[in-house]
């Protein structure tokens, strides 16, 4: 995935990288003068006003010191290895375990490299992912990964990470990506993940597939991209009323599940099969079907996305969508790593496999009521 880099960043964070990428490499040592003012003017051809604001917050972060009459020195423990920070910004931690195992694969690879964690939560919240994003910023970091909120609700922060990228800090997408930035990505291959699941239901007879999410991000829309691929494939037409999301942010996934299972169950012609963009949404739809006395996978089949550690232990035993979130954490830092020691190459995307997991939460659907469905 080949992309340019945009140039549009402020100048003074373009030069306070600038400078932090020089002590982080040893160009600057511990205990070293760096260049004057009007050196650092002529280097990166800007003003004076510039580079002062640039030292200033490189100062007040520890990274530079100043001695009366000498000018601005590498403080002695600025470019230790331990000190190397990288952010991550993820929606949730405590709730979902989708996330705890990313941080577990990223960890795994950034701590042996010598580079600590700092964590934000934005909840799935557009302002204080901004908040998040923007304390960072203002932070020594030597890079960032990200989950970031769907970018028509974020604007903010997509105009920060814009800015953050042209000036050459390293930023990784994890698990979802913003258009039209040049950044690494590590995910996993949805589109053929939504693909399976719908054509296992398929192959097991059903034709009403339901498709329910909570977030319009672009793992859904991948996802999305799958079931109406398999669905054509199979010679089955593409219903609109059957794709209902949305509501993640106000009701969490298991409350859009549910709300939008009720919507699809409680219509004139109800699907046989749902198809889940996590298996969070799809506890919302066992709930539903509980409310509604119909049973799983009898009157409904549910596939769920993620393969969560609770899929087999749910009444019955969740058929899921398998995504390897130790592997997209690893993944990312991987990428991380890559673009800290050569940040003019093209941008990378990799997209790991999914697989499905049968358990028992799918059922074939009996000629007879195929027929008093149609």
């Amino acid at each position: 995935m080949a992309k340019s880099r945009t140039s549009a960043a402020p100048l003074y964070l373009r030069v306070k990288q600038g400078l932090l990428d020089r002590v982080r490499s040893g160009k600057y040592a511990a205990g070293q003068q760096i260049p004057t003012t009007a050196e650092l003017c002529r280097q990166f051809s800007v003003s004076s006003i510039t580079v002062r604001r640039a030292v200033q917050e490189l100062t007040a972060e520890g990274v530079l010191s100043g001695r009366a009459g000498k000018g601005l020195f590498v403080r002695g423990d600025a470019a230790r290895n331990g000190d190397r920070l990288v952010g991550l910004v993820i929606p949730d931690l405590a709730s979902n375990p989708f996330f705890g195992a990313m941080l577990q694969g990223i960890e795994a690879r950034l701590s042996p490299a010598g580079y600590r964690l700092l964590i934000g939560i934005s909840g799935n919240e557009p302002d204080r992912e901004c908040e998040v994003v923007r304390d960072f910023l203002g932070r020594s970091l030597d890079g960032l990964i990200i989950t970031p909120v769907v970018h028509r609700r974020a604007p903010a922060t997509v105009e920060l990470l814009r800015e953050a990228v042209a000036a050459r800090l390293p930023v990784v997408f994890l698990d979802r990506r913003l258009p039209n930035l040049a950044a690494d990505y590590a995910g996993s291959n949805n589109q053929e993940g939504g693909y399976q699941a719908t054509a296992y239901l398929l192959e097991r007879g059903h034709r009403r597939v339901g498709f329910v999410y909570a977030l319009d991000a672009n793992t859904v829309q991948d996802r999305l991209r799958g079931y109406r691929q398999a669905l054509a494939d199979a010679g089955v037409a593409f219903v609109p009323s059957l794709v209902r999301g949305g509501a993640g942010e106000e009701l969490g996934y298991d409350g859009a599940g549910k709300k939008h299972a009720l919507e699809l169950l409680r219509a004139a012609a109800v699907p046989t099969a749902i198809l889940t963009c996590s298996d969070a949404i799809a506890l919302g739809v066992y709930d539903a079907c509980r409310q509604l006395g119909l049973r799983i996978p009898q009157d409904v089949s549910v596939i769920g996305y993620d393969d969560l550690p609770y899929g087999p232990w749910c009444t019955p035993a969740l058929t899921t969508v398998h995504q390897s979130q130790l592997q997209i954490g690893e993944t990312a830092a991987d990428l991380l790593l890559a673009r800290i020691e050569n940040r003019d190459a093209c941008a990378r995307e990799v997209l790991l496999q999914t697989h499905l997991v049968e358990r028992e939460s799918c059922a074939t659907v009996e000629i007879e009521r195929k027929a008093r469905i149609a």
